[in-house]
């Protein structure tokens, strides 16, 4: 999104096909800057993975396209969440929770007669004499942990590291943890010029953004700058979900462990069917 809240057309129609940019709502996006309800999205008695989707729906993080009267009411999504969430009972949020999980499951588990294959994203190698390190970042209900993996221009396995991370149950705060962590371990291995990938796109724009932010992610952000800053050329840049499946292999199998483990040369045996 672009800084006034609105969607970036140019990242629209690189996402998404034809027929899916005609029916994106870009000028009905509800942004979540008056939202109060956070804390009743993680006290909700539901699977994380379920408060996840609703953080990151509030959040624009995910796109929400229009729904039909009898689900909204009338209302945009975080106005509608917010006034379910302050205003009802916890088995009402919980009931609102469990019908956006279905539809959203019907949406991805679906495909109509006739609609086009879906078009998974692809890694794409660094140019030569380059690295590319994927980052990814997991929330395992109230704990977070990382993983990121390097290789060189022809694919090849140069190392990684997963381990756990020292932050609550915050998408968006553990995938610049996340960054932060793995630039700190690739400076330590003495790694320059790296192009940086991760799949969380507000992350990468907020990274390469030069507005100030006086979040904490903001501040978290600001460390990786200092750090990139002794690497030589760090670029950052953004890969879809499906081309960063081998990272996220990695933190499901490393993110618990409560200190960072890192293999050099070799891959681990939870990402080496990748290689």
């Amino acid at each position: 999104m672009s800084a006034n809240g609105t969607w970036d057309e140019g990242v629209i129609n690189d996402l998404f096909i034809a027929e899916d940019v005609s029916l994106h709502p870009s000028n009905d996006i509800n942004t979540a800057s008056e939202f109060t309800a956070w804390d009743k999205i993680w006290k909700l008695p539901v699977p994380p993975k379920v408060r996840n989707l609703i953080w990151r729906c509030v959040r624009n993080i995910l796109p929400v396209w229009a729904c039909s009267d009898n689900v909204l009411q009338g209302c945009g999504f975080a106005e509608f969440v917010e006034a379910k969430l302050l205003n009802t009972d916890v088995q009402h949020g919980v009931r609102m929770a469990a019908i956006f999980w279905c539809l959203w499951q019907g949406l991805n588990s679906s495909k109509p007669a006739g609609a086009p294959a879906v078009i998974r994203a692809l890694w794409n190698p660094p140019t030569a004499g380059r690295l590319k390190c994927n980052i990814d970042a997991v929330v395992f209900g109230n704990r977070a942990g990382f993983g990121a993996v390097v290789r060189d221009h022809d694919g090849a396995f140069v190392a990684a590291v997963g381990g756990q991370l020292e932050c609550g149950p915050d998408p968006y705060l553990a995938e610049a943890m996340a960054v932060r962590e793995a630039l700190s371990w690739l400076k330590g291995l003495g790694l320059p010029n790296v192009d940086l990938e991760f799949d969380c796109l507000n992350l990468c724009n907020a990274y390469n953004s030069l507005a100030l932010d006086l979040s904490y992610v903001g501040f978290v952000i600001k460390q990786c700058h200092l750090i990139a800053n002794d690497m030589g050329i760090v670029i950052v840049q953004h890969i879809g979900r499906s081309a960063n499946q081998m990272t996220h292999a990695l933190v499901r199998a490393t993110g618990s462990s409560s200190v960072p483990i890192s293999w050099v040369s070799s891959p681990p045996a939870c990402i080496s069917a990748f290689f």
